[in-house]
């Protein structure tokens, strides 16, 4: 099912699945709404249901079986009034997912910022937090077991890939599920573009 609304600021699209595969039945729906409630303000809801029994493995793929889902996420973009920079975005999204019996297996809450200077160098910071949960997969069968609040944050700064020469780089740290032990990490990139023949 879709819905655009005249004005366009409800988009509304939904989907429903069902399943037999050797006399057993499975369901499952997806919708996503996006509402934007004026220029450079979007706010996106989104519902997943899937039973334990759906099985769409010869036409498709899902992430996994058994869970209820819900996200809700608030993006601001601007261009305007800025003296600094081109363009910022900020997004703030919190996702919680528990299966069918109950039990919180994924919940989380993120934020980014991403801000574009004047001479389209891109500046962009992350950081996300994840409250305690059950995690019921990496055991393979074996029960479930309880994971530690954990943070997550990351700074990047590219400067503009249209040029000749440009490059990038990345700083991130990430704590563990279980003991909280922090890991980092980091990247740097080169890139040079040449032109090989003229037409």
């Amino acid at each position: 099912t879709h819905l655009l609304s005249t004005n366009g600021k409800i988009k509304w699209d939904t989907q429903f699945m069902y399943s037999d595969v050797n006399g057993l039945s499975g369901y499952g729906a997806f919708t996503d709404v996006n509402y934007t409630q004026r220029r450079g303000l979007l706010h996106r809801f989104s519902f997943d249901y899937v039973d334990d029994k759906l099985d769409v493995s010869d036409l498709g793929f899902i992430k996994q079986n058994n869970y209820i889902s819900a996200q809700y996420g608030l993006v601001r973009s601007t261009s305007q009034g800025l003296d600094y920079f081109r363009f910022v975005r900020n997004s703030l999204f919190i996702s919680t997912q528990a299966n069918t019996e109950g039990f919180v297996t994924r919940v989380g809450i993120f934020t980014n910022h991403t801000m574009l200077f004047p001479n389209s160098s891109q500046f962009r910071f992350e950081v996300d937090y994840y409250p305690e949960r059950w995690d019921d997969r990496n055991s393979r069968g074996n029960g479930m077991f309880k994971t530690d609040p954990r943070w997550f944050t990351q700074v990047a700064f590219g400067t503009d890939s249209a040029k000749k020469f440009s490059w990038s780089g990345t700083l991130g740290a990430e704590q563990e599920e279980i003991n909280k032990t922090w890991t980092y990490s980091s990247d740097f990139g080169l890139t040079y573009t040449c032109l090989l023949y003229k037409t």
